[in-house]
């Protein structure tokens, strides 16, 4: 667990720096058993980043049928 202040965080939430010549950037952050996903992009050169984030939950389901299917996990 994570403390702040003496509080426990009960979420992180993803968010990636934000910098000059950065068209994308994806973060990805895992706490407490679950995974948080930040999307930043530049809207002249991705101008649909919600179509990136829509491909999330497949790509995640096909990653755990690698694994499982390597025996690593």
């Amino acid at each position: 667990p994570i403390y702040f202040a003496g509080a426990r965080a009960s979420t992180i939430f993803a968010l990636g720096p934000i910098y000059d010549g950065a068209a994308l950037n994806v973060t990805v952050a895992s706490y407490a058993g679950s995974l948080s996903f930040g999307i930043l992009s530049c809207p002249d050169v991705v101008p649909d980043v919600g179509a990136i984030a829509a491909e999330i939950p497949e790509a995640l389901s096909e990653l755990c049928v690698a694994v499982t299917s390597t025996g690593v996990g």
